[in-house]
């Protein structure tokens, strides 16, 4: 497939990036030329998952997204007012579903570019763009468009809240959940104490074993059912409740669901060693609180992916950091965690449904 054959070209250029002695103008070219041939091939694929759902959203939309009838159309849809409101600027000016898919995830791709360059070098971008479209790309970004621009609009904001500016923290995930509402979890780390990381510390230790207890004994599905016959969830969730494909837990045997609990263990015991660095402290305390999520919607896979992955990325910058921290075999190490990640690109090819290739121009 032609989109998996140029994420292993980003593979190799990320392998031999990782010793700066063969990083060169082609791996800065690289990362261009990702900006400019994953959008693309997003834009121009038709064989994905709610493609038919997206194009007629964009068809059906009226362009006067002043008027009162535009108002009374984003109000009737699925979508999120801020889907809604780009979809009518850009048609406004450009009357094609396929240049819109394309700006779209070129939009998003900037986003997490400015999350990677804040925390890395350039020599190191390139890996963390890579383990990106290793996974999330592929079930976010060229497949479920707005889950994967309200992930990189709050990977975004996060560079606000490590530098305390809550304010703008604040308004960039209310910008996301204007994409897709799961952006709104995101809410809760305003209150993480970035002057004083140590002291939450022990909630979040607590706030994981609660979350892995919750994971096992407590059937989160069954009262969010319960929830349901009550009228008190929204009805985005009440659709998921009402697919029969999306009430499937987790299993811990899960690809995703181990390394992350591997991660989180492997780095909680190492901190003594690493949270001198406030960066590493700072990104691993947002990657427990994906862990969390992950665990305490493991029974109901579809909210656990869409809130326990909104912070996925920050294991890519995380993990990077803490392999320059430790001076020792660093190119070996970026060499394993790029073939690493390498697996999980051939686990989604084989077996990932949800996205094909087909090239058709709207």
């Amino acid at each position: 497939m032609l989109i998996y054959f140029f994420i292993f070209f980003v593979f190799i250029s990320a392998f031999l990036g990782s010793n700066k002695k063969y990083f060169s103008h082609l791996s800065y070219f690289i990362i261009l030329f990702s900006f400019l041939i994953f959008p693309i091939l997003v834009g121009i694929n038709s064989d994905r998952a709610d493609f038919g759902n997206y194009l007629q959203f964009f068809q059906d939309t009226p362009v006067s997204f002043f008027s009162y009838d535009f108002f009374n159309y984003a109000k009737a849809q699925h979508s999120e007012i801020g889907y809604n409101y780009l979809q009518a600027f850009i048609k406004f000016f450009w009357n094609s579903a396929t240049i819109y898919f394309i700006l779209f995830c070129f939009i998003s791709f900037l986003f997490r570019y400015k999350h990677y360059s804040f925390f890395l070098s350039k020599s190191d971008v390139i890996i963390a763009f890579f383990i990106f479209l290793s996974h999330e790309f592929l079930r976010k970004d060229a497949v479920q468009i707005r889950n994967g621009m309200a992930s990189a609009i709050v990977l975004y904001a996060l560079l606000f809240l490590y530098q305390n500016k809550k304010i703008k923290y604040i308004f960039f995930v209310l910008l996301a959940a204007s994409f897709h509402m799961a952006g709104l979890v995101a809410l809760p780390l305003v209150f993480l104490s970035i002057n004083n990381l140590k002291k939450f510390d022990k909630f979040l230790a607590i706030a994981f074993l609660f979350s892995l207890c919750v994971s096992i004994f407590f059937p989160v599905r069954k009262i969010l059912l319960l929830f349901s016959g009550w009228g008190l969830l929204p009805s985005q969730v009440v659709v998921y409740l009402n697919i029969s494909d999306f009430l499937v837990p987790i299993p811990f045997t899960h690809p995703i669901l181990l390394k992350q609990l591997f991660i989180t263990g492997f780095i909680f015991i190492k901190r003594k060693k690493l949270f001198d660095d406030f960066a590493i402290h700072y990104l691993y305390q947002i990657y427990v609180i994906s862990s969390c999520y992950y665990l305490i919607f493991r029974d109901f896979q579809i909210l656990a992916g869409r809130f326990g992955s909104l912070f996925y990325a920050v294991e890519a910058p995380m993990l990077i950091l803490m392999i320059n921290k430790s001076n020792k075999n660093v190119i070996l190490k970026k060499y394993l965690l790029c073939c690493f990640y390498f697996i999980f690109l051939i686990i989604n090819f084989l077996t990932y449904d949800f996205l094909g290739f087909k090239i058709e121009i709207y």
